[in-house]
């Protein structure tokens, strides 16, 4: 169950501070990753480092250890659906509503800030520089989730989901590496604090890989994209989103109402909840190298545990007649 309550306490302290996920981790001994989980609820620090951080914001340890051992009832997860051009998120969204509100989740939906700001006017290219729109449209993302995650705490639930229409890496896609380097230093964060801020991203794939005849931009005033275009901002949004500890991409090798179905059973085994659409599929794929995969920083060894479980039919032969009653 996580502790949105403690989690607060450690981001504003650390922000207090003017520190950044990183910096703190490297004073007390943790990674970046400890860090995240810690201000997003998901952990807590252990008694060693609870004392560590009451010493670096000088503050009573004892506050820390009652405020860690508090129990908060609310669930909160903050997950990202995100995809190239037309891939239909804006139907997913519909579906994932009615999905997960029927599981008891109240479920709130933080709006693609893109498209809000370029029919509005503002955009790349009415702005001085892509990299100053950027700097706006990021800045207005941050602010956005942040007023969400305020609000669902208020709420007498139990079980919030925040779903965002794009999260702020989408952002990196758009960008050069100058101007993500120039943006990310604007806004005082860095790439694996923005990345790690969500709890999962689920990535549609574009119509324009694998359903070119569904390719449209008739349907978003802010799409321009070519078909060629769409296929390639699709590899750059992936791209931005790996390393993400659960990232799930979700393509078109089925029909539509499938792809819908795979983001719904995706989401809910995420959150531990039964799936209300069962779609399997079975892959042989070659042997991975694993020396190249240990030596890559967004790759950790796990160990996973399934257990399966036979299906059999149970037969009971019928009791003989009493006699006495025959």
């Amino acid at each position: 169950m996580y502790d949105y309550h403690f989690g607060n306490k450690i981001l504003a302290l650390r922000r207090q501070f003017n520190l950044s996920q990183a910096a703190l981790a490297e004073m007390v001994g943790v990674t970046n990753k400890a860090v995240s989980k810690w201000e997003t609820g998901k952990s807590k620090p252990t008694t060693n480092i609870i004392r560590k951080l009451a010493a670096l914001f000088k503050i009573d340890m004892n506050e820390l250890l009652t405020m860690r051992d508090e129990e908060r009832k609310m669930e909160i997860s903050k997950i990202v659906i995100t995809g190239g051009p037309c891939a239909g998120k804006s139907t997913a969204m519909s579906w994932v509503q009615n999905a997960f509100s029927q599981m008891g989740y109240t479920v709130l939906f933080v709006p693609e800030t893109a498209t809000e700001l370029i029919t509005g006017g503002v955009a790349p290219w009415t702005c001085g520089t892509n990299a100053e729109y950027q700097k706006c449209q990021l800045k207005l993302q941050i602010e956005k989730e942040h007023i969400f995650e305020q609000a669902a705490r208020t709420m007498a639930v139990d079980k919030v989901l925040i779903v965002c229409d794009r999260g702020t890496l989408d952002n990196k896609a758009y960008m050069n590496d100058m101007e993500f380097a120039e943006v990310i230093q604007f806004i005082g964060s860095n790439e694996v604090e923005l990345r790690d801020n969500y709890d999962a991203v689920f990535h549609l794939v574009t119509a324009a890989k694998g359903a070119e005849e569904f390719y449209t931009t008739a349907n978003n005033s802010a799409r321009t994209e070519t078909v060629e275009d769409a296929a390639a901002l699709d590899d750059k949004l992936i791209s931005a989103w790996t390393g993400h500890p659960h990232l799930r991409v979700i393509d078109n090798t089925s029909t539509f109402e499938d792809k819908m179905k795979k983001l719904v059973a995706e989401i809910a085994s995420f959150l531990g909840e039964p799936e209300p659409y069962e779609i399997e599929r079975k892959y042989l794929i070659e042997y991975p190298d694993i020396k190249w995969l240990e030596s890559n920083p967004s790759c950790q060894r796990i160990e996973i545990i399934q257990t399966y479980l036979n299906s059999c039919l149970l037969y009971t032969s019928p009791s003989p007649r009493d006699p006495k009653t025959s």
